[in-house]
């Protein structure tokens, strides 16, 4: 990739985020209020990157076993 490139990520829904990483919908979207899944706001919409949810996957965020 050159400097003038810029890499295209897929973006997922919150419905999406919480299936992949096996938590509830409600509970997706309280992490992606609280920051802890960084997330992008297009107009309404709020999307996650693939990139974050990859990380979450590697790192966590608490969001396993978290009361």
């Amino acid at each position: 990739m050159t400097d003038g490139e810029q890499k295209i990520q897929q973006l997922f829904r919150a419905r999406e985020v919480a299936e992949r990483l096996g938590i509830s919908l409600s509970f997706a979207k309280k992490l992606m209020r609280e920051r802890r899944i960084q997330s992008i706001r297009i107009g309404t919409a709020v999307r996650v990157p693939l990139s974050e949810i990859e990380r979450i996957e590697r790192e966590g965020c608490g969001a396993r076993g978290a009361a």
